[in-house]
């Protein structure tokens, strides 16, 4: 399904995407962080926080690893 791109801040985006410095950095984000979000939810099997706030996040972070 095509959206259609008539914001201004997803035309950008679209143009930042489709540039060869942009692949470059969104193919390096998903080698990197996206790691680091499977691991967390494979390996650890967090899959979010039942608590709001940064405090309580932390907290229950602390307890999650």
């Amino acid at each position: 399904m095509k959206k259609n791109l008539s914001n201004e801040t997803h035309l950008r985006m679209r143009d930042k995407l489709s540039s060869e410095d942009g692949k470059l950095i969104y193919k390096l984000q998903s080698q990197t962080i996206e790691t680091i979000f499977g691991i967390i939810k494979a390996d650890i099997g967090f899959r979010g926080f039942r608590l709001r706030g940064f405090k309580k996040m932390a907290g229950e972070w602390e307890l999650s690893v």
